[in-house]
């Protein structure tokens, strides 16, 4: 299974509440195989139709029929009904295929034409699903996604015109290896001088028959032989003259070195150029080692008009003095939750939590505007992982707290945060009164750096969350727009 697949698959678990989606990216055969792992993936629970917009993309050619050539083009410009286009694609039940069908001439009046509300329509009354696969640099590609619940991006950035509120994913690719760096080789250093610098006594030589210039001892001084008139030699300059090892039985002549001459090669640029190899060699070393945490640190923060915040931690007794500093040995963004309802009313939100709060972890609700209407959807638990929030699905459900037909895992990343408070067993207190007090949903995420956020609400997407945030102002509060990240306090 590729890396586009699985991950398609992975993202289209999360994607029940969705009726029509766009899968748009750069690359054909990646963002094929995304939207076909979303359509696999919701098939499973209802009928999927997987639209081809991307002129025949090679990984859906065991899906088309060289009988029929009638597709999604036709279906717009024609009026060709989408169930005559539709295959069903074998070994997957629930799923079906509409290939792209004529020649796409002009994809700015194909993606802006008025047949799609009425086709995007009809999945939202029926509950079905509509995957449409579509290269994101297609002229026209935000006028499709105005349209739709959504796009989900595949290794690209948002194309220039599509609103980033209506991003639901980012599919990226798979990390690839960095490369070691390599290690210099050292500077080549003469044999003679490596063995005179590392061997025992290295400042005294020796030769192979015998040392001619023993060390210094106190004799009587000698009468000169030199004859009379030849100029005395002085003791730097006898220091200086090589003396002479003579073996008669091979009659050669060795040559050593007098005591307190420097060591042939080994002068001063050799040494600082060894030195110099050997801390680049440590600073390589060290850059190579250092942990991912600091050379790719998250980028989980405050969500605004200013870059999201980015620190780095430099050993654990560390912890940084902003509690409002995200800390990179945290758990992450926890953004999977479970919707336990929806309901109409603020009080049967309230009523709700009130019911059964006590037994739901970092409980909360949140006001969202559907379609003219807002509702108050009820959601409990902040998991970094899907996992987390399926094990409580089924948890709630052994308890009887919902039944079989209650209760969906959702995506909810971001959050506002009212309050930074150090970690402390007060905590459950201020809860309590921002609850019973303020009436205000608020639960805790544990920081590894000491602080617990204080949050009110989850939401799905930026202008959801901006929505309730301007009810907050209008009461005092300070409401920060925030990824949801920590663990359940």
């Amino acid at each position: 299974m590729s890396h586009w697949l699985a991950e398609g698959r992975t993202l289209g678990a999360s994607l029940r509440r969705f009726t029509c989606i766009v899968v748009a990216g750069p690359d054909r055969e990646a963002t094929a195989e995304v939207a076909l792992g979303i359509a696999e993936a919701q098939a499973a629970h209802r009928r999927v139709v997987l639209g081809d917009l991307l002129d025949d993309a090679p990984p859906f050619a065991s899906f088309r029929v060289d009988d029929d050539h009638h597709g999604l083009v036709d279906t717009l410009h024609y009026g060709t009904s989408l169930a005559r286009i539709a295959r069903p694609v074998a070994g997957t039940d629930g799923l079906h295929f509409a290939p792209t069908g004529s020649d796409i001439t002009d994809y700015a009046e194909l993606l802006a034409h008025p047949r799609w509300s009425r086709l995007i329509q009809s999945f939202a009354e029926s509950g079905e699903m509509l995957v449409i696969a579509a290269p994101a640099n297609a002229p026209g590609l935000d006028d499709l996604v105005m349209h739709t619940d959504g796009i989900v991006l595949v290794d690209g950035q948002v194309p220039a015109k599509v609103d980033p509120v209506r991003v639901i994913a980012q599919v990226r690719g798979a990390p690839r290896p960095v490369p070691s760096p390599p290690v210099p080789r050292p500077p080549f250093v003469p044999a003679g001088a490596a063995a005179a610098a590392t061997a025992p006594g290295a400042l005294r030589p020796r030769t192979v028959a015998a040392t001619v210039n023993p060390a210094p001892t106190k004799t009587p001084p000698r009468r000169s032989t030199a004859p009379v008139g030849a100029p005395r030699m002085s003791n730097q300059t006898a220091k200086a003259k090589p003396s002479v090892a003579v073996n008669d039985d091979a009659r050669t002549t060795r040559t050593g070195t007098a005591a307190g001459e420097p060591i042939p090669g080994l002068n001063r640029s050799v040494v600082v150029g060894s030195l110099l190899t050997l801390v680049a060699a440590l600073f390589i070393y060290w850059l190579a080692e250092r942990p991912a945490a600091e050379s790719e640190s998250p980028t989980h923060g405050t969500v605004g008009a200013t870059p999201l915040l980015k620190t780095k931690s430099s050993g654990a007794d560390r912890k940084a003095s902003d509690p409002n500093m995200v800390d990179p040995a945290d758990s992450g963004a926890a953004a999977f939750a479970v919707q336990i309802m929806a309901a109409n009313t603020q009080a049967g939100a309230i009523l709700k939590l009130q019911e059964h709060g006590s037994s739901l972890p970092a409980a909360t609700y949140a006001p969202i505007a559907i379609q003219g209407t807002t509702w108050f959807k009820v959601v409990a638990g902040a998991f970094a992982t899907r996992g987390g929030a399926d094990s409580l699905l089924a948890s709630l459900r052994a308890d009887r707290l919902l039944d079989s037909t209650e209760g969906v895992v959702v995506h909810m990343p971001f959050s506002l945060r009212i309050d930074s408070v150090r970690a402390a067993a007060t905590v459950s207190d201020l809860l309590a009164q921002l609850r019973v007090g303020r009436n205000l949903p608020v639960y805790a995420l544990l920081q590894r750096n000491g602080w617990v956020w204080v949050m009110v609400g989850a939401f799905e997407t930026r202008s959801q969350a901006d929505m309730y945030a301007e009810t907050l102002r209008s009461v005092g509060l300070t409401p920060q727009l925030v990824y949801r990240q920590g663990r359940m306090f």
